[in-house]
C-alpha cells in the first residue's frame, strides 16, 4: 500500500463496485504489433479453477474477444505477442501484473492490449506509422 497508493485506491474502488471486464492498454516499445495478452496459466485460466468451469469460460471469452477485435481492425493479430508462461508456477510469480490480478480477483475476463510505438509490422503505413487515428480505431 505505501509503495503504490494509487493502486490501492483503484483496487478498493473495484472491490466496492465489482469488475465484469478488465482491459489494460499499453504501448510496447519493442514489438511492432497490436496484440492481446491474457491471464494464461493463472488459476482462472486453469481447469482446476475453484468452480471447475472458470478455465473454459475465460478461455472462450478470451478467444471470442480477440476474434471479434481481429475482424473489426486489421492491425490486431494473434500470432506474435508475449508467450504465455511455461508453467502455472511461473504464472503465479506474476500475479502483480494487472491483468492476472484483476482476472483472478474478480473472476472476469482480463486482457492487456499492446500497441506499437512506431508502426504495426503486419499492417504498415510508411507515411503515418501507428498514429492517434489508428489507436482510436482500437476503441
Amino acid at each position: 500500500p505505501s509503495r503504490s497508493p494509487e493502486v490501492l485506491s483503484v483496487l478498493s474502488a473495484m472491490d466496492r463496485t465489482g469488475v465484469d471486464f478488465f482491459l489494460d492498454v499499453h504501448g510496447d516499445e519493442e514489438l511492432p504489433y497490436v496484440f492481446f495478452s491474457g491471464a494464461e496459466r493463472t488459476p482462472i485460466w486453469s481447469k482446476d479453477a475453484p468452480d471447475g468451469t472458470n478455465g473454459e469460460r475465460i478461455r472462450r471469452l478470451h478467444g471470442y474477444f480477440v476474434s471479434c477485435y481481429r475482424r473489426q481492425n486489421p492491425d490486431v493479430q494473434k500470432e506474435i505477442g508475449y508467450p504465455p508462461p511455461d508453467s502455472e508456477e511461473i504464472a503465479m510469480a506474476h500475479m502483480n501484473v494487472a491483468t492476472n490480478q484483476v482476472s483472478n480477483r474478480f473472476d472476469c475476463l482480463g486482457l492487456t492490449l499492446e500497441m506499437p510505438f512506431k508502426d504495426c509490422a503486419t499492417n504498415a503505413d510508411p507515411e503515418r506509422g501507428f498514429d492517434v487515428r489508428r489507436a482510436k480505431r482500437l476503441g
